[in-house]
């Protein structure tokens, strides 16, 4: 789940495939959302008003990895 929120850089209702709820063995979106709510409280993922990003510190140690 992380690495696909990673990878579409936000991860909303509206920006998810239904190849990419295939790969995380879900049928739509709102069966994500417990997954997406661990993730935001392990500060991995952040919560904005209509989606959810990666964590600020994952970006930054991200970049830091591809130096």
């Amino acid at each position: 789940m992380l690495e696909l929120v990673l990878k579409k850089g936000t991860l909303s209702d509206a920006n998810i495939t239904l190849d990419d709820l295939e790969r995380i063995r879900a049928k739509e979106f709102n069966e994500i959302l417990p997954i997406l709510e661990k993730l935001i409280q392990l500060d991995l993922v952040q919560r904005l008003p209509a989606e959810f990003a990666p964590s600020p510190m994952l970006i930054s140690e991200q970049v830091k990895g591809h130096e």
